[in-house]
């Protein structure tokens, strides 16, 4: 079963860090292996989308809730069959410098073997991608 867990401190608000978290409609505009996002649902708490991902001739979906805790928290679940188990989080922290501390986990079990031998080598680096991704948009949110 994949895990990563870890932490990284952003050179932006709490409050942004959040909203560009929550933006999920944006995600295929930096991160190059989401091909597209169905946004199916959303309240103040909670995003309910089918997030279609796409890696060379790897492709798949799957669709997700997210659930919120404003500027706090975001919690991510699924019960789609491509995994056999599913947890995600990251709670931020304002910094008294105004900078924000995420802390993030996922854990996750593919029901594929292969997609499971395939996470387990490739889901550590990915992380570090997205969040450098996410934070070169952070910084492109401030232009």
């Amino acid at each position: 079963m994949p895990q990563v867990i870890g932490e990284r401190i952003l050179n932006h608000s709490r409050e942004k860090v959040f909203a560009c978290a929550i933006g999920i409609e944006t995600y295929p505009q930096f991160l190059s292996y989401i091909q597209s996002v169905d946004i199916l649902s959303r309240t103040e708490d909670r995003i309910a989308a089918r997030f279609h991902i796409g890696i060379g001739k790897l492709t798949f979906s799957y669709q997700c809730e997210i659930h919120m805790k404003a500027h706090e928290l975001t919690r991510v679940t699924t019960d789609e069959d491509i995994f056999s188990a599913f947890k995600a989080a990251c709670r931020y922290e304002e910094l008294e410098d105004g900078r924000c501390k995420i802390i993030y986990a996922l854990d996750c079990k593919f029901a594929s073997r292969t997609l499971e031998m395939l996470a387990r080598a490739v889901l550590p680096f990915n992380t570090k991608v997205t969040i450098n991704a996410f934070e070169k948009r952070l910084n492109q949110m401030d232009l």
